[in-house]
């Protein structure tokens, strides 16, 4: 099955867009052949691929449509391809060929490369402590925004400083708490954090590790 490329544009509200000339050459695809395109004379009604002047097979769908986009956005190189490959045959397109592809693999690998760095830091998550005038805070941010995702405010340093002591060994787990306050609101994520502190405070003060004062596990390591 073939289907042929045109870059006439499309009618709005029933008025023609303005177009331009009819095109001498158009892009011909073979739906059995994905990676497969031609290039064919525009007068040609019902072309096969023995009718390509010239064709060229592309692995990677989305560098394909991107490679299809350029030429339909550029009917006169698209022209200049076609009596290229007429008057000179189709090799002589061979190198033009090649940098187009390969400037869309090269665009097609750096968009790839940003979105698994934007989604590298979106799972990044740290933790940072802010001092204000009645509010000591601790807040999560995500590496990826400017703005703190989640924050939990004492009146005293000692009692953020009481939470920061548990706090500061569970780094691995701040993606899932900021998670879980997404899911279950941010005063869900206060009491879980609380609560877990105090399981870890009586259970490091069983095992005989816990420090004295206000911080019991101001000398914890994260091992008990």
């Amino acid at each position: 099955m073939f289907e042929s490329l045109s870059q006439n544009a499309p009618a709005v509200d029933g008025r023609p867009e303005r177009t331009s000339p009819a095109p001498t050459f158009r892009i011909m695809l073979d739906h059995d052949r994905p990676s497969w395109l031609g290039l064919v004379p525009a007068h040609n009604a019902e072309p096969g691929t023995k009718d390509a002047i010239w064709s060229v097979s592309i692995n990677g769908e989305a560098v394909r449509s991107k490679f299809i986009q350029r030429l339909e956005e550029a009917p006169n190189l698209l022209c200049l391809w076609g009596r290229i490959a007429t008057f000179l045959g189709a090799e002589a397109l061979g190198p033009a060929v090649t940098k187009m592809i390969n400037e869309e693999e090269v665009r097609l690998r750096e968009a790839e490369e940003r979105a698994a760095e934007q989604e590298r830091a979106r799972k990044q998550v740290d933790s940072y402590i802010g001092d204000e005038k009645h509010a000591f805070t601790i807040s999560l941010r995500r590496a990826s925004e400017q703005d703190d995702a989640w924050i939990i405010s004492f009146r005293g340093r000692a009692e953020r400083e009481r939470l920061r002591d548990w706090m500061r060994w569970q780094s691995k787990r701040y993606l899932e708490f900021l998670e879980y306050a997404e899911t279950n609101g941010s005063a869900a994520l206060e009491r879980r954090l609380v609560d877990e502190m105090f399981e870890t405070e009586t259970r490091v003060k069983k095992a005989g590790k816990a420090a004295g004062g206000l911080r019991p596990l101001r000398m914890w390591r994260g091992d008990a």
